[in-house]
């Protein structure tokens, strides 16, 4: 139903190239992404991209049929999350690989309007670490990782969670389109996993996980290689 753009991915690759500035914080929900990167903007005054702010509000009107296609057909649905929801467990993760090119489209062209010389640190966005990983180094993304019982137990809990499950509730057959969205919820975390340790993409737990040691991290990854190793993965 929905496949990778491997062109548009090799000119996301090219377009990032000459950027030495960019770090990226993946992980599956609930993992303290947002959090941490809060913090690290509040004590170091770093620039922070919030990819699901661009997602679901700024890209909104630049997704086309030609260039994002996945991406269109999921937020031109009449019902988007209903839509989503609707989906078997493998056309989700196809879809949202193919959105994940996409996004990173729009992240690289948004890039030219930076300065390169500021460090710009990456608030999530991404479910799929290999296709990020085919864009950026390995050294240059950290994966926070949560157990899947605690992300299934803070949707059901969470206050700041309320939100998706009031809006589930409104949906036909809301139970049903709960316990899927939990499922999706668990596939995506363990892909995220999978995929960062396939990568050798460095995962910290997420009460292990700090400001200072993330921007340690970030540091100590130098400069940019002229080939990401992670290219040729998918």
């Amino acid at each position: 139903m929905f496949t990778i753009n491997i062109a548009a991915l090799e000119k996301v690759r090219k377009a990032l190239a000459c950027y030495k500035n960019i770090r990226w914080v993946i992980g599956g929900s609930c993992s303290g992404k947002t959090t941490l990167c809060r913090a690290l903007s509040k004590r170091d005054n770093v620039f922070v991209y919030d990819m699901d702010e661009h997602i679901f509000g700024g890209y909104m009107g630049r997704y086309t049929p030609r260039k994002h296609p996945a991406s269109k057909a999921w937020f031109s649905a009449e019902n988007p999350l209903d839509w989503a929801l609707s989906l078997s467990l493998d056309a989700f993760d196809n879809l949202n690989k193919a959105a994940n090119v996409e996004y990173l489209r729009l992240f690289s062209e948004d890039m030219k309007k930076e300065k390169r010389g500021r460090l710009i640190v990456v608030d999530g966005g991404i479910t799929h670490p290999s296709v990020l990983a085919r864009v950026l180094p390995e050294q240059y993304i950290v994966c926070l990782r949560v157990s899947l019982a605690e992300s299934q137990r803070l949707w059901e809990t969470d206050k700041s969670k309320k939100v998706m499950k009031e809006m589930i509730s409104r949906l036909p057959h809301p139970r049903e389109k709960w316990q899927k969205f939990l499922k999706l919820n668990a596939l995506t975390t363990r892909t995220i996993l999978k995929e960062s340790r396939d990568c050798g993409i460095k995962i910290v737990d997420r009460d292990a996980a700090s400001a200072p040691g993330l921007m340690k991290i970030f540091l100590s990854a130098g400069r940019w290689p002229l080939q990401p190793r992670g290219r040729n993965r998918t």
